[in-house]
């Protein structure tokens, strides 16, 4: 005799099967696409790691409110990863402007420090567009509040992982890459 777990349950299980299957497959397509827009795949690496780390905001959020991660707090995450993806297109292109083709690390740390008002509005307008829901004002936001939690506690995280942590993986991809090749064309790496 054996137990089969049914019903919402089971609909939830195989919706978060989905949804990561989605979030995967969204990933990869971020990685090609921003290796083509910036013409660098440490940059896209960069920005592709720094939007993952904003999705903890989001858990740390919801956990801390005691709400549960369902489908609509899910869909907040893969909201969030498209702001993410704006604001380090915003970043790397500045930097681009500003540096050439190949920017270097001080630069990306230099369009940094000039995106970083546009941003922070951007991310505070957000996060006070979303306050209604988290805080449950109106008839039918319970339906919508875990998806206004976890976009506004990944909103906040995504912020620094995109001012600070993307400029510091890329410098950090640079330097590896910079002294590999410089092995290379001495003839110390092989």
């Amino acid at each position: 005799m054996g137990t089969q777990i049914t019903g919402y349950y089971q609909a939830q299980q195989k919706s978060f099967q989905q949804m990561l299957m989605i979030l995967a497959a969204a990933l990869l397509l971020l990685l090609v696409l921003l290796g083509f827009q910036f013409g660098s795949q440490r940059a896209a690496v960069a920005v592709l790691l720094a939007i993952a780390f904003a999705a903890p905001g989001a858990l740390l959020v919801l956990w801390l409110t005691g709400t549960d991660l369902d489908s609509s707090s899910m869909l907040g995450i893969l909201l969030v990863f498209a702001i993410a993806v704006n604001n380090g297109i915003l970043l790397f292109a500045r930097a681009r402007q500003l540096g050439g083709y190949q920017a270097r690390p001080a630069t990306i740390a230099w369009a940094a420090r000039q995106r970083l008002r546009p941003i922070l509005m951007t991310m505070l307008a957000d996060v006070f567009g979303f306050l209604p829901l988290a805080i449950g004002i109106g008839h039918g936001t319970g339906l919508l509040q875990p998806l206004a939690l976890s976009v506004m506690g990944a909103l906040l995280l995504a912020t620094f992982t995109s001012l600070w942590l993307a400029p510091v993986l890329y410098s950090a991809l640079f330097t590896l890459t910079e002294r590999k090749s410089w092995k290379r064309s001495t003839g110390l790496y092989r």
